[in-house]
């Protein structure tokens, strides 16, 4: 473009200078300025296509991704507290299930879990079959807490979801929460975690359960 500008300005030049290119500067000019118009046209044609290509962007690890299924479709890593009943009588015991879904191959998992003591008494917690090793299952009734660590040493593909059972007694009428102790983004001990391959810990949601006892 800078080129032709540059051609029609000698051609002026030579235009004043002699009367004889004055026929030939003019029709190369003419022509000149019908190019130019030819190539403005067509980046304006170009400009519109460029409006009708959809940019596709790779996927995000962080919130909704951009292309792909939505947060809500996705597999998250997760820990969930799920029972057959969510309410019980006096004396009663009732089978809570810890389930953990993850889309990565795991390193291990630690599940940390509170109940009011008022209400739930925790009569037997043992480890499920979907890691190999639990090196550690704490029932601490003076803490109301339960702790259990699960361990994938050789980081073998995991075939269950069943991390642990818990069987609590009802101790008196009431309402207790069974809840993990959770902390988002945070890597303390002490809260609720699962571990990738690379040691990072990728929990997202927590599902708690509540415990009517009658």
């Amino acid at each position: 473009m800078i080129w032709i500008l540059y051609l029609d300005r000698r051609l002026l030049i030579m235009m004043m200078r002699t009367k004889k290119f004055v026929v030939v500067g003019g029709l190369a000019l003419v022509i000149n300025l019908l190019l130019v118009g030819y190539l403005y046209m067509g980046s304006n044609k170009e400009d519109e296509a460029l409006k009708n290509v959809k940019i596709i962007r790779p996927n995000t690890r962080s919130g909704v991704p951009l292309t792909g299924p939505s947060r809500s479709t996705m597999r998250l890593a997760t820990f969930m507290l799920e029972s057959n009943v969510t309410s019980t009588t006096v004396g009663s015991v009732v089978t809570v299930r810890i389930k953990l879904n993850s889309p990565e191959l795991l390193l291990g998992a630690d599940a940390i879990i509170t109940y009011d003591p008022e209400i739930l008494g925790v009569k037997k917690v043992e480890a499920g079959n979907m890691f190999p090793n639990y090196p550690r299952i704490l029932s601490e009734p003076e803490r109301a807490r339960i702790v259990i660590t699960g361990v994938n040493i050789d980081q073998s593909k995991l075939g269950s979801d069943l991390f642990a059972v818990i069987e609590f007694g009802g101790l008196k009428a009431g309402s207790s929460n069974i809840s993990f102790v959770h902390e988002i983004d945070t890597e303390k001990s002490g809260s609720t975690a699962i571990s990738a391959a690379t040691g990072k810990n990728i929990l997202t949601n927590v599902d708690d359960l509540e415990m009517l006892i009658q």
